[in-house]
């Protein structure tokens, strides 16, 4: 009986391990250079940054304002979020609707 447990455990590991190291890069290990872009608002109003996904604002940037893409994400509404810093070197600033940046 133990014998089989620990076979079961090494399997578990075995297929977790294999998981995790095969096939699921986030975005910052799949694009090693951070990606530029653009504010560009149609509406012409600031852009809102959010501390997270549909999260609380914690800032705005003015249209034209370069931004670098760290990471990105989807919400309920299948709407495309990035998370930017302002900076190549910059810590990330919080995350802003994908659709409102003019990307290279």
């Amino acid at each position: 009986m133990k014998f089989k447990i620990y076979l079961s455990a090494a399997l578990f590991a075995a297929l977790f391990y294999l998981s995790i190291s095969s096939g699921t890069k986030t975005f910052a290990q799949e694009n090693s250079a951070d990606i530029r872009c653009k504010v560009a608002d149609g509406s012409g109003t600031p852009l809102n940054v959010r501390a997270s996904v549909n999260g609380k604002i914690v800032g705005k940037l003015k249209n034209g304002t370069i931004v670098y893409i760290i990471d990105e994400s989807g919400d309920a509404r299948d709407q495309s979020w990035s998370r930017i810093k302002l900076t190549l070197k910059g810590k990330a600033k919080g995350w802003v609707l994908t659709g409102l940046l003019d990307c290279e």
